[in-house]
């Protein structure tokens, strides 16, 4: 394992180069003990360069007369990946040497005594390729970056750059913009499921109103077909109609009284005040009026007071119906459903019936607080 920084032989055991101080495994160490023992590029090259000083000085001369050539031919041999980087570049210089033979070679008879110095004008070319083998490198990324190629030096340099470990200030604002990019989903996904329940809230209300006025449109129909008496949530404008006034009012039971009438005619009297009350025990069911008219009319709607109306705590007091059957001239008898409230409930016909006399009877009641005794204060009527 050599280090990334200065190239230096590293042990299985170390945890920082001994050279240049880089951590090892600077993923599994704190920043401070990672920058613990790092040597400045200053510092280092002060290192390589005492490192350099010392392999020159332990580096003994080499000279063309102490390197027999029987002994210069295997040292070729031994370093096959240099002398192919310098084949490379010197074609001319090394090709006859690959081929020849070294049993047959010519070796250069011994000089007795004092040997000529070699000429510096024409150096051998074994002797250079010595010398350049000789001289010391400037650390182990100088001999890697002369056997690897260009793409693997490219190679080489991502990968320092993926390891580069990252300041604190980068790990916070990695994490600041993690949590935002966290809190931008939640927020998205919050907004989107709101505006689905609202949008599934749209939905059934549409289809609520759509069923709702399907059914009133298939109600009309009905009651134009069958001429059926509905109830009005709303007062409707009487403006263009005439109110008819009945000839008389007939009761088929009433309550007996010497201070009061309680009679049928009551109903038609005008006054709110006054009232009809059936007489039977209990609330009076099957009970009703009948009330006349002074010819054919084409009735239109019936305002209907029902309880007694002389005060609101004898409304509450007395009984008032629920349900009444009603028939208008000739027409089928229907029955109608009230709520329990004191105010003035409208009757509208589909269309307008020809009728000189209208009948009311007495359905069902809600029970009065004191008294069982039901009561209608006024009944009008409309063309």
């Amino acid at each position: 394992m050599k280090c990334e920084r200065c190239g230096k032989e590293l042990s299985d055991s170390d945890l920082y180069c001994s050279r240049c101080g880089k951590a090892v495994f600077p993923e599994y160490m704190d920043e401070e003990d990672i920058w613990a023992y790092y040597k400045s590029d200053e510092e280092l090259e002060q290192i390589l360069k005492a490192e350099e000083g010392q392999k020159e000085e332990s580096q003994p001369e080499v000279s063309e007369t102490e390197i027999p050539l029987s002994e210069k031919v295997p040292l070729e041999n031994s370093q096959p990946e240099i002398l192919e980087a310098e084949d490379r570049e010197s074609d001319d210089v090394l090709p006859e040497m690959a081929v020849e033979d070294p049993e047959n070679q010519e070796y250069p008879e011994e000089v007795s005594g004092e040997e000529e110095p070699a000429s510096e004008e024409a150096p051998s070319p074994v002797l250079e390729v010595v010398k350049e083998n000789a001289e010391p490198k400037d650390g182990e990324a100088a001999r890697e970056s002369e056997d690897l190629d260009d793409d693997e030096d490219d190679d080489d340099d991502e990968e320092e750059e993926q390891k580069e470990p990252l300041t604190p200030e980068k790990k916070r604002t990695r994490r600041y913009t993690a949590l935002l990019a966290g809190i931008f989903l939640l927020l998205c996904l919050a907004a989107g499921i709101f505006l689905g329940i609202r949008r599934m809230n749209q939905l059934d209300t549409l289809e609520k109103e759509y069923d709702q006025k399907i059914e009133e449109s298939e109600t009309e129909t009905s009651s134009a077909e069958t001429g059926k008496i509905r109830l009005l949530e709303e007062e409707p404008d009487l403006s263009q109609n005439t109110k008819l006034q009945p000839a008389s009012a007939q009761a088929d039971s009433q309550k007996q009284s010497e201070e009061e009438d309680y009679s049928g005619s009551r109903l038609i009297d005008g006054d709110q005040t006054t009232s009809w009350q059936e007489g039977e025990e209990g609330t009076g069911e099957g009970k009703g009026v009948t009330i006349s008219l002074d010819g054919s009319h084409p009735v239109r709607y019936l305002a209907l007071y029902l309880g007694n109306w002389k005060s609101d705590e004898l409304w509450r007091y007395n009984a008032r119906p629920q349900s009444l059957a009603i028939q208008v001239g000739e027409a089928e008898e229907e029955i109608l459903e009230f709520p329990n409230e004191k105010k003035v409930f409208y009757l509208a016909l589909q269309e307008p019936v020809e009728a000189s006399e209208i009948k009311i009877r007495i359905q069902s009641s809600y029970e009065g607080e004191r008294w069982e005794d039901n009561c209608i204060s006024e009944i009008e009527v409309y063309e």
